[in-house]
C-alpha cells in the first residue's frame, strides 16, 4: 500500500510523509530552509504530522520576495511571514529558532 500512495504522491508533486516516520511523533526537532509560499501548505501538513518539539529554520521565509530587489513589497512579504509563523509556531508555541546569514 504505502508504495502506490508514494507513487501517487510523487505523480502529483505532492509531499508524501512515510507512516513509519509515525513513531517519531512529538520527538523530532524539524530543519527548514528557504520557504517559499507556495510550500506552506506543505510545511504545514509535515509541521502537523511531526508535532517537533522544536523548528530551526536557516534561510530565505519567504523566499520568492527578495526586499533587497523589491522593497514595495513589504506589505506582502509581512503577510505571508505571518502565515508562516502561525505554521512553524503552531497552536502550542513550540520554540523556533530563525537563523539567517546576511549578505
Amino acid at each position: 500500500m504505502e508504495s502506490w500512495k508514494k507513487m501517487i504522491y510523487k505523480m502529483f508533486d505532492l509531499l508524501y510523509i512515510p507512516e513509519s516516520l509515525e513513531k517519531i511523533k512529538g520527538r523530532v526537532v524539524l530543519h527548514v530552509s528557504d520557504t517559499p509560499s507556495s510550500f506552506y501548505s506543505c510545511l504545514n501538513k509535515l509541521v502537523t504530522f511531526l508535532d517537533p518539539l522544536a523548528i530551526i529554520h536557516t534561510g530565505d521565509l519567504v523566499d520568492e520576495i527578495k526586499l533587497g530587489l523589491l522593497p514595495n513589497r513589504l506589505a506582502l512579504y509581512s503577510k505571508k511571514l505571518r502565515l508562516l509563523a502561525r505554521i512553524l509556531e503552531g497552536e502550542e508555541k513550540r520554540k523556533v529558532c530563525i537563523a539567517k546569514k546576511s549578505r
